[in-house]
């Protein structure tokens, strides 16, 4: 079960509880790709898995590389309040403070 939606700007919110199978991760890859093709631009992405169940060791395996693929590295101390903008780190916090 996942949620993956950009609601202001150019922050993409993604939540994931569990993914049971290797499909499961081909659908939030897609819905990765869907979102951030609407988006248009470089998007910031939060991800909450505080309530992350254990995969499979192939599921395990294949959402790894779909997050690695996905990740640009990049120094986090100071680095979000330099590029969100006021709607997007007002989004962020609640995001931060939402229940699991």
């Amino acid at each position: 079960m996942f949620s993956l939606v950009c609601r202001v700007g150019r922050l993409v919110e993604v939540r994931v509880e569990s993914l049971e199978t290797v499909e499961e991760v081909a659908q939030v890859e897609e819905r990765f790709s869907e979102v951030v093709g609407a988006v248009r631009a470089q998007v910031i992405v939060c991800g909450d898995y505080r309530n992350l169940r254990l995969f499979a060791p192939a599921v395990a395996d294949r959402f790894m590389a779909v997050m690695a693929g996905s990740n640009e590295l990049a120094p986090l101390e100071g680095w979000l309040g330099q590029v969100l903008d006021q709607a997007e780190r007002a989004r962020l916090g609640e995001f931060l403070r939402a229940a699991p």
